[in-house]
């Protein structure tokens, strides 16, 4: 883990490459991501931003016209780098040559920071051609491939006509609507790309993302379960500035997995949350950093500090650490104060060691911390495993910390 740590800290941006269609939604999922509303800040290969007309960036955008070496970056969460191709229609063999070499110029790089992360691979599902016939040179790849099949809820509609076409009665075709769509979904797109030589790392099924409660956690959490290197992992999820509970879920397990590392595993813990990393990218009046100037901060110091103000609170801690129960409830002690500090504390960098004081003063001897070790004594001291970083990430969600003073 110390290792995944030191090659984070000199990496500041997870890069992802978003290919499809024109029309399969890529930039509206892009927004979703990263919970915006605004059009993403568009950066050449150097780093250096291109000024490009609003206007411009909305009929590319749905026309599907983009430059693939131009970097996208949204300000609300500005540690993801995106390359958004064209939109491959019925014949375009040009541009699946062209981001056929993109991938491969990208893959030969010496510099992980460089390099392509993950693939997300739109194919919309309310049309009538599953896979064009070159699009299967994209799973010939190292790089984690997500396909993500959006406009699911189009093909809902397909499989409702459909039933009323055979003569089924409307509630009857409400009925079997979702279950049809199902089956057309496996047998004219996932048995089509289980087929090639190199499968999907992942697939992921979208409704429409233009509607407001619609999201893309899902995307989320199924592109960090394909990241086997473990600096990836945790790069990936530590850049996350709209999924608190990814990081929560991730440091959970190291937390359990860790063992009886001692106050080492503090660090291993807080090392998933993204704003014990991250210096202040928004400078009054919020203009933007270049690019190619941002850096990550190896945050030795926060990592430190926590562990000072955990011993000078829990003089007894490591020796909690060295048993089942007592590592569970200061990985989640450690949780719920990262988490406070986010969401409430807004403390990022430098800020982050004295917020979390601040909410390590507020949860220990609360009735919060109470509840928390009674379900954690619960849980039974088996060994660590999925279940139990469930169970645990589970607890953490269902009792954040809240102050008198923000309850008012």
């Amino acid at each position: 883990m110390d290792q995944a740590i030191d090659v984070r800290s000199k990496i500041s941006h997870f890069r992802i490459l978003i290919i499809g269609r024109a029309n399969a939604g890529k930039t509206t999922i892009l927004k979703k991501v990263c919970n915006s509303v605004e059009d993403p800040e568009v950066y050449d290969p150097d780093g250096d931003k291109v000024a490009i007309d609003p206007e411009i960036i909305k009929e590319s955008a749905e026309r599907g016209l983009h430059d693939i070496d131009n970097q996208l970056i949204f300000k609300s969460n500005p540690q993801f780098i995106f390359h958004d191709s064209r939109g491959f229609e019925g014949g375009s063999a040009d541009e699946i040559e062209k981001v056929t070499a993109f991938i491969e110029r990208r893959a030969k790089t010496w510099k992980l920071s460089e390099q392509l992360h993950a693939i997300w691979y739109c194919l919309p599902t309310d049309g009538n051609r599953p896979l064009l016939e070159a699009e299967d040179r994209f799973f010939k790849i190292s790089v984690p491939l997500i396909v993500i099949f959006t406009k699911f809820d189009g093909l809902v509609t397909k499989a409702f006509q459909q039933l009323r076409a055979e003569g089924k009665k409307i509630p009857a075709a409400h009925a079997g609507k979702v279950q049809l769509a199902q089956q057309m979904l496996t047998t004219n797109y996932r048995n089509q790309l289980n087929s090639v030589e190199f499968k999907p790392s992942a697939y992921v099924q979208l409704d429409d993302m233009r509607l407001e409660h619609s999201s893309c956690i899902e995307l989320i959490n199924e592109t960090a379960k394909t990241l086997t290197d473990d600096a990836l992992l945790l790069l990936f999820v530590s850049v996350q500035q709209n999924n608190i509970e990814l990081c929560i879920e991730w440091a959970v397990g190291q937390g359990l997995r860790s063992g009886n590392k001692g106050p080492e595993s503090v660090k291993w813990i807080l090392a998933y949350f993204p704003h014990v990393w991250v210096v202040r990218i928004f400078l009054p009046p919020y203009s933007y950093i270049p690019l190619k100037s941002a850096v990550s901060r190896y945050p030795e110091k926060n990592f430190a500090f926590c562990v000072d103000a955990l011993k000078n609170k829990l003089p007894a801690v490591e020796e909690v650490l060295q048993t089942s129960p007592g590592r569970a409830q200061i990985v989640a002690l450690l949780c719920i104060c990262a988490e406070h500090t986010f969401t409430k504390g807004s403390a990022f960098a430098e800020s982050f060691g004295p917020a979390f004081i601040t909410a390590l003063d507020a949860y220990v001897g609360s009735p919060t911390e109470a509840e928390v070790i009674k379900e954690i004594d619960e849980m039974g001291p088996e060994a660590y495993d999925y279940a139990r970083r469930q169970k645990l990430s589970n607890i953490v969600r269902a009792h954040l910390l809240r102050t008198q003073a923000e309850m008012a």
